[in-house]
């Protein structure tokens, strides 16, 4: 299956579990986010190396914003006492935001 596609259907994962998390904002469900973003980076990194050149700073963006997103739920991750204890965390002050076009970008 291409790159492209699996991105596609690991997105769509991660924001089914990102609903899930927002019901109740728990380590457990941020774990499931955690999980899809794992892979989706994978991913990405292997696309940097087969995109055109109109997507790869959306690529470049969106592994450094995941980059930085694992950096803070490391750190929060290391309050957690149990897994249904609270996960919340807000976005770094100055880190990557999420690239809110590129999934527009690679549905054509």
């Amino acid at each position: 299956m291409e790159t492209i596609k699996r991105i596609l259907i690991l997105n769509k994962r991660s924001q089914y579990a990102y609903e899930e998390y927002l019901n109740q904002k728990k380590y457990y469900q941020a774990k499931r986010i955690y999980s899809s973003n794992k892979e989706i980076i994978s991913l990405l990194k292997e696309l940097q190396f087969s995109c055109d050149s109109e997507l790869i700073e959306d690529v470049f963006q969106y592994i450094f914003h995941l980059e930085d997103w694992f950096l803070q739920f490391h750190e929060e991750e290391k309050k957690i006492t149990n897994i249904e204890s609270s996960f919340i965390f807000d976005r770094l002050e100055n880190s990557f935001n999420f690239p809110l076009d590129f999934y527009k970008k690679i549905k054509k």
